[in-house]
């Protein structure tokens, strides 16, 4: 999903994202009502009960996109639909980037 897709989707509130990173990178920066999911504690079991019943697009993402389109395969196997940011939040070009204004 390339980044005016997303901002679409953020628009009409008619998206779920889920950053991958890791809890210190989310705090420095990450889109605006995004999800703090570390992939290393993504628990796909659980999480892709809560994604089924949702109506919403699904986006996942990371810094670059890898571990995000890992997930994106991940929860295919569970029947659920979603999507990665393409070239993860580095290229990320949208309006809805939040960034810690008391960062180091």
């Amino acid at each position: 999903m390339t980044s005016k897709e997303l901002d679409h989707l953020i628009e009409g509130q008619k998206v779920i994202v889920i950053d991958l990173r890791q809890e210190d990178e989310y705090r420095r920066t990450h889109i605006e009502n995004a999800i703090n999911v570390p992939y290393y504690e993504f628990n796909l079991q659980k999480i892709s009960i809560l994604l089924k019943k949702t109506k919403k697009a699904i986006l996942v993402y990371c810094s670059k996109g890898g571990s995000s389109m890992a997930i994106v395969y991940e929860l295919s196997e569970y029947g659920i639909q979603a999507k990665s940011l393409k070239g993860g939040i580095s290229m990320y070009k949208g309006r809805y980037l939040w960034t810690n204004p008391d960062r180091d």
